[in-house]
């Protein structure tokens, strides 16, 4: 991985910033952290933006965000197919996790130049500090791993005491099939909609 240039977005314009971010590295895994600061407010839809080449990558699994509310896979063919919103990258032998920290959020995309931007967003106006860890960048064979040591490393470098998935209790409650009106309705929900579930549930016999 190589990073390509660093911008920062402000009411002012877009330029570019040196020295802007901060590369550290565990074994296979590579974190980029960013800490900058503007005379001016930082746009809140996109702070930063982060340039990066893999070399030569070309195929990748995007995982998304499509709407409000739920992610799905996307499955590139060339850098500039990666979706915007992208929640994590995956290619044969590699990922990249961006990382929610210091009131920014990370996200992923594509550019028709062949580069891998990452933006960071507070959704907040009147900020002019850009200070947090922006994505971890791993190597290895295997999906599953790979995410899991990403994710363990970007939680190591915000020191926050988050527990893995692993390591949670699992609810003994989702053992049991659930409903859920908000993931079935989302906002047009309503008491006729509510009572008519309940009734396709006693017709079918479900429990």
């Amino acid at each position: 991985m190589k990073i390509q240039s660093v911008y920062i977005h402000t009411e002012n314009g877009k330029r570019i910033i040196p020295d802007a971010v901060t590369v550290s590295q565990k074994g296979a895994l590579t974190a980029v952290s960013i800490n900058l600061k503007s005379g001016a407010p930082l746009d809140k839809m996109c702070a930063a933006e982060i340039l990066i080449d893999l070399g030569g990558v070309s195929e990748f699994t995007a995982v998304c965000r499509h709407s409000d509310f739920w992610c799905k896979p996307v499955f590139c063919k060339a850098v500039s197919e990666i979706p915007e919103n992208t929640q994590c990258l995956l290619w044969k032998g590699g990922c990249i996790l961006p990382i929610c920290d210091g009131g920014y959020i990370s996200m992923i995309s594509g550019t028709d130049s062949g580069h891998i931007k990452v933006t960071l967003s507070s959704f907040c106006s009147g900020i002019s500090e850009c200070r947090a860890a922006a994505f971890v960048v791993g190597e290895g064979e295997h999906a599953d791993s790979l995410i899991k040591n990403c994710a363990e490393y970007a939680l190591e470098l915000k020191e926050f005491p988050v527990p893995l998935r692993e390591e949670r209790a699992y609810p003994e409650i989702f053992e049991y099939l659930g409903f859920c009106s908000w993931d079935a309705f989302m906002t047009e929900v309503s008491e006729e909609k509510l009572i008519s579930k309940c009734e396709e549930f006693v017709t079918k016999d479900i429990p």
